[in-house]
């Protein structure tokens, strides 16, 4: 429908299309790059890069420097399976507790050789619910011997650390002299090193890689025994330790029915002849 307006609108089209006309050729612009909304006439179900919504690729500008890397503390892991290399060091650490294996141990000369038949997982052992101070009571698996007795204390300095024995234990089974083997695998770095602190009722030796580290506490001497069980003992791992995996074991044992006062002759149980292991440590790598 035509009439006074739309003769304005025409007559300012026309106006405005011979000014652009020679703007046009003057710069030297292309059909494309006024028009790029305009579709093109390529067959249906095709596009140009255009329509795509894709541009020609732009160069960038080089990635920005970052600053030298940064020396940070030594990272510490307390799983057993870590073999990263860490900024600064890396630092492992372990405790005894219920994720060690026990074993019943055997007559061999050192625990790879003696490790015996599998006990399952280690048992946390206490002698009564107050020894020693950080007993988890409230744990359902946790063996109370009910032994009334003072002791224990030699891993008062590492709470994380809880006293295990036997993962067979009971308070009424048989006691004197009684051995068992807890072992564990960690993965190190280059340059390993590492220490562990240890207490025992009544005996420990400690073996890394099968190569003996050293013992504490006694099955013959009754004030060498109670010296283990109260105040321990620290030995270092590092000349035993090679990069890659390391075995650790310990090797606990119960000393005799004479260290409990004999229990009538007849042998004694947990409840009269308590034994457990209490120990943690560090290991640490570049």
């Amino acid at each position: 429908m035509c009439g006074p307006g739309m003769n304005r609108i025409l007559t300012s089209c026309l106006f405005t299309a011979t000014l652009l006309v020679p703007w046009v050729l003057a710069t030297g612009c292309s059909r494309s790059e006024l028009f790029d909304d305009v579709p093109s006439d390529l067959p249906d179900g095709e596009s140009s890069e255009s329509d795509s919504g894709e541009r020609p690729d732009v160069t960038e500008s080089p990635d920005a420097t970052v600053g030298p890397d940064v020396t940070e503390g030594p990272d510490v892991v307390t799983g057993p399976d870590v073999a990263e290399a860490c900024v600064g060091g890396c630092a492992l650490t372990f405790a005894s507790g219920s994720d060690w294996e026990s074993y019943a141990g055997g007559a061999g000369p050192d625990a790879g050789d003696s490790l015996g038949a599998s006990l399952g997982p280690a048992k946390d052992v206490c002698a009564s619910l107050q020894v020693p101070a950080n007993c988890p009571t409230t744990a359902s698996a946790v063996v109370i011997y009910g032994f009334a007795q003072s002791g224990w204390t030699a891993g008062a300095s590492y709470p994380q650390a809880l006293w295990i024995w036997r993962g067979d234990v009971t308070p009424g089974a048989a006691a004197d002299l009684q051995t068992v083997v807890f072992e564990r695998s960690f993965v190190v770095g280059a340059q390993p090193a590492g220490s562990i602190q240890i207490g025992a009722d009544d005996f420990a030796a400690v073996f890394v890689n099968d190569v003996p580290v050293g013992t504490v506490g006694s099955i013959s001497d009754v004030s060498v025994a109670w010296q283990s069980q109260t105040v321990g003992a620290t030995f270092d791992l590092t000349l035993a330790l090679r990069p890659g995996s390391n075995k650790i074991a310990v090797v606990g044992q119960n000393g005799p029915a004479s260290f409990a006062g004999g229990c009538g002759g007849v042998g004694c149980t947990y409840a009269q002849n308590p034994a457990g292991v209490v120990f943690a440590g560090a290991l640490t790598w570049q």
